[in-house]
């Protein structure tokens, strides 16, 4: 029996004990000693494959091998077991025509039993001795194997039968090998198998799961050790050491081996594995199979409790098939194994099954006290529940959802929640929610339902708070008519209380919002804009909305103090932990950011963008990386300014954006200008913009960087007409403040640009007189421009006036510009050393910028030696003599310029802050524009700081006339 012994430990993996166990029993039945195997375990681990191992060893050394396979279809056929076993014997005709009639007569006795004429008694004795006798016989002189795989599906009358044979074989040289499932058994079964175990010669053979070893012993023979060895730990994880399983996984593994030439590492899980994970389920039976349905239904977190009350069924049957499931490796540590093993059990689920059993599990897990996000699940799956604790629940789950940042959880509670709504009221306020949450990812999409929420508010039916967010939806897609027609609508509704309570706080808020952004409108909506004290009880919410509104009013008027502050990052604090309106945050930060207080503005947002709130918002998210890149802007930092603008408009369409299309659109002007990406500059100059924003303070920060790229690309009179028009609309609006936008400032440069240094010093004096202490980079900007139209005398004491005043602010681009004109100013007053040192400075700060050195050319002063020729007044007054240079660039005008002062090109390098390089390409363009040679032929040709109409037409943009106004 050794060689026997063997060739079977060759062909199983860790089943060298069972298979010893089966021999030696083998080998005692060749001695005349009778005995009987039982095979248990949990389905699919093996003992089939075992059973049918032996069977084709001792086949190869002569034995006599019965076998038969019980049926759970086939428990109602009477004998059907034993009549298996004599299909495999070859037995005389006369033997066979015997048997037959034993059996049609234990058939026909069984149809009989439990019928009032004949009360049950079981197989005939003589059928029991005639088919029992017969396989006696035959072990008098062979040794006789008999094989009954799943022997708990045996009919009653087959496990009769196998009773009488196992209580006469002791001496006999027949061996009995059953392989049945660890799981409950009931009724003539578990009779059969107590009976099995006061039997002295039954030995009990139990299979579990292979051992990551073992998988790898298996893997062994497909692909080789190595390979084997580092797939193991993979296919077991997935398996659980289930052998069905490892062989599917094998399955699905081989094809993408072959394909690829050599043995993946990467395990699919294909549709072999899928069959296998239902196969199993299908083996556990039924009662398993319905605990499984519903731990992938309810989440394996549900309480064993709650579980048996859904699927009425009892505690200890549910603990029973969970020790079943965990038994075959599909969980483990109480839940299942892989998402995989999920989806294979959800195939199994009929969609009323599926539906019935979410209904069951809501009100149950109700009952149990769940959470509402549990609840909610399962009412999205269910099928009508008629409760009224449904709809609650599912706007708690949303909101609660929103929260977590889970917005398209929150969508689907909402939207179900609006399905089972039971009245206008509820269907209004639930369309309201369903409008905001949807904003969050996709404005232009949310807009489709405005008309319905409009119809909604003018009937009364939504509140303060749900009003409140639909005029913030049509400002943001710049529906101003109908902000202005709600608002009137909303007047005239009747009171809802005592002045001062919720209502008239919502009210005074959504004019506050109105008139800031629309300040036009200011005298027609007549705001009171002190904070009106409740008289009735009042949420925090209204209140907090209140503030924000006043917090960005006063910091628009230029009153900002300590308390505007403190108001701000009090609005801003509840933003972080509730579902604060995205409009009160933005004026929060607004308000940050117009007192200066950058740092605190930088920190409070990028803890905003962080909030679990925000992270899949996407709207609300690329609006506080636009207001991240505004705040960039005024510390200076163009390059990171760049990419959080460019940020926030890749999170969303252009359509989503509505009129705030304008932030990011303005902040990439400002930066690529002052990055000089001129090219990419002009992409975002000709992106539309919608005309409403023009109308609207954002829309004033907009015509500014639109005047800076054109300033910068040489159009001055162009950027002085938007600068103008700035100033104009600004005046108008009574918001002529210098912390809003310093058009003043900005229309000097131009002019400076354009050569009228009479009128640019004009500008600044007057934008100087407008501002207090806390326009710190506004006055320091200033006395920049102003130095460079002031005489050269005055220049350097008002330059370092600058740069002492920019240092304070933290706009630290500016700060480089006033250091490379100070820079320059010493060099013209032959100061190398302290021009040497401040240029290093301002070198070191546009690299902290991201910006490249040659943009720190600073606005262009005339040299020491032809200013001190003319005098300002007579420098505007002349303008005769001399040629007009022949349509020469800003830039190469400057290079030009210094050229004919006699600086050498290294000179001209380090005062304009570019390159010789760059210098030589200006000075050959020059030359051919000018049809000059030489040098010394420039002076001749140029006429320094004189303002000539020649030169504005060729500085004018296509279009343009040089008056800076549009043709047309």
């Amino acid at each position: 029996m050794r060689e026997l012994d063997r060739g079977l430990l060759m062909r199983l993996v860790e089943r060298d004990n069972d298979l010893r166990m089966l021999a030696d029993a083998f080998a005692g039945q060749g001695d005349g000693d009778g005995s009987l195997a039982l095979i248990s375990g949990a389905p699919a681990t093996g003992k089939t494959a075992l059973l049918q191992e032996f069977a084709e060893q001792v086949r190869e050394v002569g034995a006599v091998f019965l076998e038969a396979i019980a049926s759970r279809t086939e428990q109602g056929q009477p004998l059907g077991v034993i009549a298996q076993l004599f299909h495999g014997m070859e037995l005389p005709a006369e033997t066979t025509e015997h048997v037959a009639r034993l059996i049609d007569e234990g058939v026909h006795s069984a149809a009989r039993a439990g019928s009032p004429e004949h009360p049950p008694t079981g197989t005939p004795p003589h059928v029991l001795r005639g088919l029992c006798n017969l396989i006696l016989h035959l072990a008098e002189n062979r040794q006789v194997i008999i094989g009954i795989d799943d022997v708990h599906y045996a009919d009653p009358f087959s496990l009769e039968c196998l009773l009488y044979l196992v209580r006469r074989m002791r001496t006999t040289r027949l061996l009995i090998i059953l392989s049945q499932c660890d799981r409950r058994v009931q009724g003539h079964y578990l009779q059969f198998r107590a009976e099995l175990s006061r039997q002295p010669h039954c030995r009990t053979i139990r299979l579990g799961l292979l051992s990551e070893q073992g998988v790898a012993g298996l893997l062994e023979t497909t692909y080789g050790r190595s390979a084997a060895l580092r797939l193991a730990p993979t296919f077991h994880a997935l398996s659980g050491g289930n052998p069905l399983l490892v062989h599917a996984l094998l399955d699905d593994h081989l094809p993408t081996s072959v394909a690829e030439g050599s043995v993946s590492s990467e395990v699919p899980l294909g549709d072999a594995f899928t069959q296998a994970v239902t196969a199993c389920l299908y083996r556990c039976g039924s009662e398993t199979m319905q605990v499984a349905r519903a731990l992938n239904l309810l989440g394996e977190e549900v309480a064993p409790a709650a579980l048996a009350e859904v699927l009425d069924l009892d505690p200890e049957s549910v603990g029973r098939a969970v020790g079943t499931l965990t038994a075959v490796g599909l969980l483990t540590g109480g839940r299942f194994r892989h998402d995989a093993v999920r989806s294979a059990i959800s195939d199994t689920i009929t969609a009323a099954d599926r539906a019935a059993t979410h209904r069951r599990a809501a009100r149950v897990l109700h009952d149990h006290g769940a959470s509402v996000t549990v609840l909610a699940q399962h009412l999205l799956g269910a099928d009508q529940v008629d409760e009224p604790w449904v709809v609650p629940v599912l706007e708690d789950a949303a909101q609660e959802a929103l929260q977590h940042g889970a917005i398209g959880r929150a969508l689907e509670f909402l939207r179900r929640a609006h399905d089972l709504a039971t009245n206008d009221e509820q269907r209004a306020a639930l369309k309201a929610a369903l409008v905001r949450a949807e904003w969050r990812v996709s404005p232009s999409a949310a807009a489709r339902h405005l008309p319905e929420l409009i119809l909604h508010a003018q009937e009364g039916r939504l509140s303060w708070q749900d009003v409140s967010a639909l005029i913030g939806h049509l400002i943001w897609h710049g529906r101003l008519d109908e902000v202005v027609g709600l608002l009137t609508v909303l007047e005239r509704r009747p009171a809802q209380g005592t002045p001062g309570d919720e209502a008239q706080v919502g009210l005074e808020t959504l004019r506050l919002w109105v008139c800031c952004l629309f300040p036009e409108h200011l005298g027609a909506l007549r705001p009171d804009w002190s904070v009106p004290q409740p008289a009735g009880l009042v949420s925090f919410r209204a209140l907090g909305q209140l503030r924000a509104a006043d917090v960005l009013t006063d910091a628009l008027d230029g009153d900002i103090d300590d308390n505007t502050v403190v108001a701000a990052e009090q609005v801003l604090q509840g933003a972080q932990w509730s579902n604060t309106p995205m409009a009160s945050t933005f004026a929060a930060v607004a308000a940050l950011i117009f007192a200066g207080e950058l740092d605190k503005a930088a920190l409070w947002c990028d803890a905003l963008i962080m909030t679990p709130a925000n992270r899949h918002a996407l709207a609300q998210q690329a609006l506080l990386w636009a207001i991240r890149g505004a705040i960039e802007v005024r510390q200076g930092r163009m390059a990171a300014a760049e990419t959080s603008a460019r940020t926030a408009l890749n999170l969303i369409s252009p359509q989503d954006w509505g009129m705030f299309i304008g932030l990011p659109v303005t902040i990439m002007l400002v930066a690529t200008t002052a990055l000089g990406k001129y090219l990419e500059a002009a992409r975002y100059l000709a992106m539309p913009v919608p005309e409403v924003l023009l109308r609207t303070p954002l829309g004033l920060h907009y015509m500014q960087a639109r005047g800076r790229c054109k300033l910068a690309t040489d159009n001055g009179q162009a950027a002085l007409g938007d600068f103008e028009m700035c100033g104009e609309l600004m005046v108008k609006w009574g918001l002529d403040l210098p912390i809003l936008v310093p058009w003043r400032t900005d229309a000097a440069r131009a002019l400076l640009a354009m050569g009228r240094r009479r009128q640019a010093r004009g500008l600044v004096h007057e934008q100087l007189a407008r501002l207090t202490s806390e326009h710190a980079q506004v006055r320091g900007v200033s006395l920049g421009v102003l130095a460079a139209a002031s005489d050269p005398v005055d220049r350097l004491p008002l330059l370092k006036d600058a740069v002492a005043t920019l240092d304070r602010c933290g706009d630290r681009w500016e700060l480089a510009r006033a250091l490379a004109a100070l820079s320059q100013a010493h060099q013209m007053l032959g100061q190398r050393a302290e021009a040497a040192e401040t240029a290093a400075r301002a070198r070191r700060l546009a690299e902290e910028c991201g910006v490249p050195e040659e943009q720190l050319s600073p606005i262009h002063i005339p040299p020491p030696e032809m200013a001190s020729d003319v005098s300002l007044e007579e420098e505007e007054d002349d303008l005769g003599g001399g040629h007009s240079p022949e349509e020469l660039s800003g830039a190469e005008r400057r290079v030009a310029d210094l050229a004919a002062r006699g600086h050498t090109n290294r000179q001209i390098a380090s005062i304009l802050f570019i390159t010789v390089s760059t210098v030589e390409q200006h000075l050959t363009r020059v030359y051919r524009k000018l049809n000059v040679n030489r040098r010394s032929d420039l002076p001749g040709r140029l006429r320094t700081g004189a303002e000539e109409p020649e030169l504005a037409a060729h500085c004018a943009g296509p279009g343009e006339h040089a008056t800076g106004r549009p043709e047309g």
